[in-house]
């Protein structure tokens, strides 16, 4: 897992592309439990793509930092 090096706590908020979620749990298959703010429901996610700042996320998004 590319995100193996940077072990998110489980309700530590983090960057997925331009979004701020909160960080569940990982899974199997390098992805991982995430919640977007204002929202009830959870998401799989990739985990490569979570980082702890935008700018990084969008750069494993592939995105750059433009939107």
């Amino acid at each position: 897992m590319a995100a193996a090096e940077r072990r998110f706590r489980p309700g530590q908020r983090v960057w997925l592309r331009w979004r701020v979620v909160t960080f569940l749990e990982y899974l199997p298959a390098e992805a991982a439990v995430v919640r977007f703010e204002g929202e009830e429901k959870t998401r799989a996610v990739p985990a490569e793509k979570l980082a702890p700042t935008r700018e990084e996320s969008l750069t494993r998004s592939g995105r750059g930092g433009t939107r």
